[in-house]
């Protein structure tokens, strides 16, 4: 039996205080169908580990696809995992992979095995090797942080009188503490109360709402234009936003605000193919084409269809105060890092434009960009938290580069299942919004602005 298989690799710096990670690789992916077996390996450089707190991981899943048929995702039980390795299941729909032990380092390219299976009809699990011919695989691995069950503080105070921000009932300076996932929160006056500035009342925060108490894992960087270029070419031709202009996410036929996704046009299977060409010369995938550069000009509605082809969830307005300040208490007019100060970061402050080491000539503490960088920019073997522009726990650029695409539900939000409609859309488009640059304070993130699309993107979380 003929399988095909493709590598689908999210690659860039991960920072925690003078920690970083990168050079994640995928390599001898097999598919043996009679026992519906996928075998890799996996392994990434300057991994990190530093007790049950703090973490890197990466987030492993699979789509299939039989002979001219469509993508699917990939159902996966894990099999064996090296034994300095460990792994947790998000639910059936992907695996996340961490160190076992305390360190620093590299992960080795070890052997992961995987059974493949699908739904039928009926809601069972089959094996997809006994049951399709042909079967093609991409297997995606996305970055992530850790972000431990505990306390936090959520909500902060703001000086700008057009800001609109949610404070502790009693006090604009202090944060309701937040401390069980189930926690019901009524408006008013009082110390476990909460209120919102040049408001007189506001809903209950109800029990069922995800606050984030309990522990995630949070992508650690937004969605880059190769990520989301992976995901286009995993859609159908109706889902796909091709056929209209060479570079489609810019309704332009040259690359306009740093997004470089082109369209190279219909496949042998009736499908567009989308690459990255951000040096305009109709050559995707070169070493300045931006691939790492983070994903503008998608709308949330966009980026919930991505979150649920991954089997991912978008951030909740409370849970990201958790992942900026981690159990810290609020800081007035504080930015993702932590302080209320910034530094503007210039385009033409630049080097190495649209390539893997984009990065400041000069770099600052504090660095905010008003427009999509590459991911991890800021973060070298040296910066710490400050320079790298990090949260508490390692999670990059919550400030500056793109606006954060944050959900608003009142209730509890399942993960995405892995498929979308007809029309591509994602099972959680009606319950986001936006934090918009270009003064993204964590005070800021209650409001759900609406950003223009060119300073617009997204990450999303696994629980």
């Amino acid at each position: 039996m003929k399988t095909k298989f493709c590598f689908t690799l999210f690659i860039s710096i991960l920072f925690l205080n003078t920690l970083f990670s990168n050079d994640l690789k995928i390599q001898n992916l097999a598919f043996d169908e009679n026992t519906s077996i996928l075998t890799f390996d996996l392994g990434w450089e300057n991994a990190w580990r530093l007790g049950n707190k703090f973490r890197d991981a990466a987030y492993v899943f699979a789509k299939y696809k039989e002979a001219g048929g469509q993508w699917k995702h990939v159902r996966l039980s894990l099999i064996s995992a090296p034994a300095d390795m460990e792994t947790s299941p998000h639910d059936d729909m992907g695996h996340l992979v961490f160190m076992r032990f305390d360190g620093q380092g590299s992960v080795k390219l070890a052997q992961y095995k995987f059974l493949a299976q699908v739904y039928d009809q009926n809601q069972n699990l089959i094996n997809i090797g006994q049951n399709f011919p042909f079967p093609d695989f991409k297997v995606f691995s996305v970055e992530m942080v850790y972000i431990p069950e505990g306390p936090f503080y959520w909500g902060g105070y703001a000086s700008s009188p057009n800001h609109d921000f949610f404070h502790r009932g009693d006090d604009q300076h202090e944060g309701v503490l937040i401390t069980s996932e189930s926690q019901q929160i009524n408006y008013g006056s009082g110390s476990n109360e909460y209120r919102r500035e040049n408001s007189t009342t506001g809903p209950t925060i109800l029990p069922q709402k995800v606050k984030g108490y309990d522990e995630f894992y949070c992508m650690k960087y937004e969605i880059t234009q190769q990520q989301y270029a992976d995901f286009l070419n995993t859609l159908t031709v109706t889902q796909q936003p091709g056929g209209y202009n060479i570079y489609p996410l810019v309704l332009n036929d040259t690359p306009q605000f740093r997004n470089g996704i082109i369209d190279l046009g219909i496949t042998n299977e009736g499908r567009y193919e989308f690459g990255c060409d951000l040096n305009g010369n109709g050559i995707p995938g070169e070493a300045d084409d931006g691939q790492n550069i983070a994903c503008n000009m998608i709308q949330p509605h966009r980026v919930a269809a991505y979150l649920d082809w991954a089997g991912m969830q978008p951030i909740g307005d409370i849970m990201l105060f958790k992942i900026c300040r981690g159990p810290n208490k609020p800081v007035d007019d504080e930015f993702a890092w932590g302080s209320p100060f910034y530094n503007e970061v210039l385009e033409s402050k630049l080097t190495d434009i649209g390539t893997g080491s984009e990065r400041q000539l000069d770099p600052q503490a504090y660095p905010f960009a008003e427009f999509p960088v590459r991911a991890g920019y800021a973060a070298t073997a040296s910066s710490n938290q400050f320079f790298a522009g990090a949260t508490y726990y390692g999670v990059m650029e919550m400030s500056g580069s793109l606006g954060e695409t944050i959900s608003y539900a009142s209730g509890e939000v399942l993960p995405g299942d892995g498929e979308l409609s007809v029309e591509g859309e994602g099972q959680f488009s009606a319950i986001f919004n936006q934090m918009c640059n270009p003064d993204s304070r964590l005070s800021d993130i209650s409001r759900g602005t609406e950003c223009l699309v060119q300073s617009t993107g997204g990450r999303g979380i696994v629980r």
